[in-house]
């Protein structure tokens, strides 16, 4: 899995570039990402920024947390630029609890 977030991470790096969307969080809002290094909280800084990610709390990022299905699938979508839409509430998978 780590493998496999780290090439996101990376890929989603390439692509927040082109983003200027800001919602005004930083990796310094979440006390799981406070022992990386400048570099990789830049990055994360730039895909928070970009709103590929946004933590699973308000002040845990869930950086050593699995990455469910449908977490994936919103990255993969913002990632590539299509569509997400933000009114759903609940997950067309069933073994996804949704969040409050």
């Amino acid at each position: 899995m780590k493998k496999s977030l780290s090439a996101i991470v990376s890929l989603a790096m390439a692509f927040s570039m082109f983003s200027s969307v800001a919602l005004g969080a930083t990796s310094a809002d979440f006390k799981d990402l406070n022992d990386l290094d400048a570099a990789t909280k830049a990055k994360f800084d730039a895909m928070i920024s970009a709103g590929i990610f946004d933590g699973v709390s308000e002040d845990t990022f869930g950086l050593k947390d699995k990455m469910n299905r449908a977490q994936f699938a919103k990255v993969a979508a913002l990632i590539f630029g299509l569509k997400v839409d933000t009114s759903l509430k609940t997950s067309s998978f069933s073994d996804v609890k949704t969040r409050s």
